[in-house]
């Protein structure tokens, strides 16, 4: 019987820990037969997509990366699963050949957040700033975000009593918090969005839930950054 866990993976990321041998071999063996790709994982390296070539109860066999660097016993695996969903195991080399990488089976898997899009917890210094009704809002923070929407802190801001649920909002701009100099300055921009409900969160603070109508050009931004973090925290812990 499948033994399942519930934890936070690290601040505001939430998974399901799956540890039965018998449900992970169900995973590694569905990975195997409908060709999933895969892409490992470890200190300063990421692989682009390869393969699992054989899954057995001892260990696994893994389609070696061209640009192997071979520097790391420790590997992290991440996969989507049938619902396209992140998911990700650790494992240890055991050795590798020309064609393919050895590895020890992972004791334990983990399937991220069980959301229609996947949630980044943004940084204080992360704002917002929109328009309702010709009304402008400057300089909201921004508690989390995602391609389909965010939640906004209303603390500070001034005529919140005149936003409402499913109101509009407009001319979204969202100024990103610094991870190096490469995202200094950056912003992403979003014509429309729509207010879809109000909170509290457990500190007391008011919040909005906005979801966002993006399109082309802004739709691709907002998900390169999106799935780059994405990335990122799934990266986080890799020895």
């Amino acid at each position: 019987m499948s033994e399942k866990k519930r934890g936070a993976l690290h601040k505001g990321q939430q998974y399901e820990e799956i540890n039965s041998p018998q449900h992970i071999m169900r995973v590694l063996t569905d990975i195997k037969k409908q060709h999933k790709f895969i892409i490992l994982q470890h200190k300063g390296y990421q692989s682009g997509s390869t393969a699992l070539v054989k899954p057995t109860a001892e260990f696994l066999l893994i389609d070696r990366p061209l640009d192997w660097p071979g520097v790391s016993k420790k590997i992290r695996v991440l996969y989507r699963d049938n619902t396209n969903v992140w998911c990700y195991f650790n494992t240890v080399l055991l050795n590798s050949s020309q064609d393919t990488l050895k590895t020890s089976f992972p004791t334990e898997l983990f399937r991220m957040q069980r959301r229609a899009h996947f949630r980044i917890v943004m940084s204080s210094q992360c704002k917002v700033s929109f328009k309702n009704n010709d009304i402008e809002f400057l300089e909201a923070r921004i508690n989390d975000l995602s391609v389909g929407g965010m939640s906004v802190c209303l603390l500070g801001l001034d005529n919140v009593d005149l936003l409402k649920q499913g109101g509009k909002v407009a001319d979204i701009s969202i100024r990103l918090a610094p991870e190096g100099k490469a995202e200094q300055g950056a912003e992403l921009e979003i014509k429309e969005g729509g207010i879809v409900r109000f909170f509290n969160t457990e500190d007391g603070r008011r919040c909005m839930g906005v979801e966002f109508h993006a399109q082309g050009r802004e739709g691709n931004q907002l998900m390169q950054f999106v799935r780059g973090r994405e990335l990122a925290a799934l990266r986080k812990g890799v020895a």
